[in-house]
């Protein structure tokens, strides 16, 4: 399972009801963004893995979310293969 988060780039946890919320402290541990509904005991586990919690059914901030993420994750990723390329090296 550490194969397929560290692959993610957003982890989704609509979940209505949950006790502990392991898959979501899974997710924190691979360094992976978790949202999830302000239902249950998700909102105490997302808040200390620093996630994003929307309001239940509510699927307009789950979207908005989800981009954000992505299109974030996108732009660091950006910067570190400018910052990595050694392309111009080999010009020299």
């Amino acid at each position: 399972s550490y194969t397929l988060y560290t692959n993610a780039d957003v982890f989704l946890h609509l979940s209505h009801q949950e006790t502990f919320g392991m898959v979501i402290a899974e997710a924190a541990c691979c360094g992976i963004m978790t949202i999830g509904y302000n239902v249950s005991a998700i909102p105490e586990v997302i808040s200390m893995a620093k996630g994003i919690i929307v309001d239940e059914n509510d699927v307009e901030p789950v979207m908005k979310s989800v981009i954000n993420v992505c299109e974030s994750k996108k732009r660091i990723e950006g910067k570190e293969q400018i910052f990595y390329d050694d392309s111009d090296e080999d010009k020299k």
